[in-house]
């Protein structure tokens, strides 16, 4: 009786995963995935260019510099420290 119950427990485990769709007996899906676009990049490389300029605009303001030339030298800033990044596109 005591070897059943470990064997009958596996064979109740296995039907039960198997019917209930567990993750773990499935197969991954077939489809590959979609691969990154220039779109993504240029969308990707836009973000953080505004949120990196906006950063530094903050610094710059809470140091006393007016909003125009605080945007002015972020974006200078931004250019020499990111020589490799996609020019702003606004």
């Amino acid at each position: 009786m005591n070897r059943r119950s470990p064997i009958a427990l596996a064979a109740c485990l296995l039907v039960a995963t198997s019917l209930t769709g567990c993750a773990l007996l499935r197969r991954g899906n077939d489809e590959p995935r979609p691969r990154p676009t220039d779109e993504l990049a240029a969308d990707t490389n836009a973000m953080f260019r505004q949120l990196w300029v906006a950063q530094r605009v903050d610094q710059y303001v809470t140091q006393g510099v007016p909003a125009g030339i605080a945007q002015t030298r972020a974006n200078s800033d931004f250019e020499q420290q990111f020589p490799y990044a996609l020019p702003n596109p606004r």
